[in-house]
């Protein structure tokens, strides 16, 4: 499913319009009347009071068409327009007059106003059409206050598109916002509709087919979810029995991590001086002793790591605290196989970043969005990475995979395109439940999966174990995590034969 900012959903709309021959009057009706039809299918009509609450943007074109249909299936209905009927564009004012023909009523409202407030609080359905994806900065005055309304109310909630005061670029909260039984977003959801907090507003989400053909949007946006079809395709693994070797503090939860998600072994690297402090983890979990200078890896120790005579199918930094500048170059160029990067971004920088460009395979660097949007800022980029675009471009001009942990967790291949994985709830990705990613995606990429197909199908599995342990426990905690990797893999496993089947 393919994920939009406003401005590409404006490019979008701009194509079909322009080289299509499409006319805007019926893309608003179509997006209409589908979230009419949805309406029906989710409430028992006819209801007694309906508000429909409008701004002076497109959306409340799409608001209009709603409260038309409304009309014959409401045994009241109100449309309160935040703002003057003069400030409408065209789309809305045609849709306004053709409603008030049919007898509806539109009032206008530019302040508080208690009458406006006691319906809205005593209605069983609201139609959200307020400011969609055309929100421009905080929400305040009496848009502020009607939101407010519109969440004390405990009527059913329909919002178009996005719900009002919901961030479309990032789903931050702008103040207030709506918390919506259902949204219906138009052509396909923006990004304020799958992060969080946005997500939680958003509640139920169905997208509206406005009639612009598909193709349309694949030639300007290279942004999409990741679901269980995309993922039940990744499960046939490579190699059996692949090693995965990993150096730096927090290794050990990766390592089981990476068995349990099929590596055949994990191997800790760490030095002599420091020998015994991991602890027990199976006889899949080996600590390989290192000689070491003061407990840092030098050379000669990256050296005998090699020396050992394992044939290791993945690497994984998870610390660079063991590590010289020197002794992580020797390390880079001992090891061809596939890299996984997974430390403070601030140390990732000269020549250590330039080491890792373009290899092949593409080094997969993972960070949390604060890390990453810190670290873009040491290249000369501010701002959020997807909304500026700086997380695709840097994954395109470095050759890098990189996973950005979150809810939702996003993945930047070097392709240019753009990966929203569609698990896991808030908290999974910090700390040792952050680590139990890692170690996921490790182990697939020491069975044989390339770098991008890892990253993603790690996400996904992560997200999904999550998923399934919280269902039978009240919180989950990494050990939790990685028992249920086993549940996560078998799933998708299952969900591949039975689609087969059909």
């Amino acid at each position: 499913m393919y994920i939009l900012t406003p401005d590409e959903l404006k490019k979008v709309k701009d194509v079909a319009i322009k080289e299509l021959g499409l006319k805007s009057i019926i893309l608003t009706e179509n997006a209409g009347r589908t979230a009419f039809s949805v309406l029906l299918e989710e409430l028992e009509f006819p209801v007694n009071r309906a508000s429909v609450v409008i701004g002076t943007g497109n959306n409340g074109a799409e608001g209009l068409v709603i409260a038309r249909y409304l009309l014959e299936k409401s045994k009241e209905i109100n449309v309160f327009l935040i703002g003057k009927k003069r400030w409408l564009k065209k789309d809305s004012r045609n849709n306004l007059k053709l409603f008030e023909k049919l007898g509806g009523k539109v009032q206008e409202v530019t302040s508080q106003d208690e009458g406006v407030k006691n319906y809205i609080l005593t209605s069983d359905l609201i139609v959200d059409a307020l400011f969609g994806s055309g929100i421009k900065g905080r929400v305040k005055g009496v848009y502020h206050e009607i939101i407010n309304w519109i969440n004390e109310s405990r009527a059913y909630t329909l919002s178009v598109d996005i719900p009002s005061g919901v961030d479309p670029w990032s789903g931050k909260v702008l103040g207030e916002a709506v918390y919506a039984d259902l949204t219906v977003t138009m052509v396909f959801p923006k990004i304020g509709n799958i992060f969080y907090p946005g997500k939680l507003h958003t509640g139920k989400l169905v997208v509206a087919d406005t009639g612009i053909p598909e193709k349309v949007v694949t030639s300007i946006v290279k942004r999409a979810t990741f679901e269980e079809e995309d993922a039940a395709k990744f499960m046939i693994t490579g190699v059996s029995g692949g090693r995965a070797l990993f150096i730096g503090e927090g290794s050990v939860v990766a390592a089981r991590a990476a068995v349990r998600t099929g590596a055949a072994m994990s191997y800790i690297a760490t030095p002599l001086k420091l020998k015994g402090i991991i602890p027990s983890s199976g006889p899949d979990v080996i600590e390989l002793p290192v000689r070491d200078r003061d407990g840092i890896f030098i050379d000669s120790s990256i050296k005998q790591i090699f020396d050992y005579g394992i044939n290791f199918n993945s690497l994984t930094i998870s610390s660079d605290k063991f590590l010289t500048p020197s002794s992580f170059l020797k390390l880079v160029e001992l090891f061809r196989g596939p890299i996984l990067i997974d430390f403070q971004p601030d140390t990732l920088s000269g020549i250590h970043l330039n080491s890792l460009r373009h290899r092949k395979p593409p080094v997969i660097l993972m960070m949390s969005q604060k890390e990453f949007e810190g670290f873009l800022k040491t290249q000369g980029v501010r701002g959020n990475p997807i909304r500026t675009g700086a997380g695709i471009r840097f994954a395109e001009e470095n050759g890098f995979v990189i996973v950005v942990r979150g809810a939702p967790a996003v993945i930047f291949s070097s392709d240019g395109y753009t990966w929203i994985n569609s698990t896991g709830t808030p908290g999974i990705s910090s700390g040792e439940t952050g680590q139990v990613l890692t170690g996921m995606i490790s182990g697939l990429l020491a069975q044989g999966v390339e770098p991008v197909k890892a990253a993603l199908l790690g996400t996904f599995l992560h997200g999904l174990a999550a998923d399934i342990g919280t269902v039978e426990l009240p919180g989950i905690i990494a050990g939790d995590l990685i028992e249920y990797i086993p549940e996560a893999i078998k799933y998708l496993r299952d969900y591949e034969e039975f689609n087969d089947d059909f």
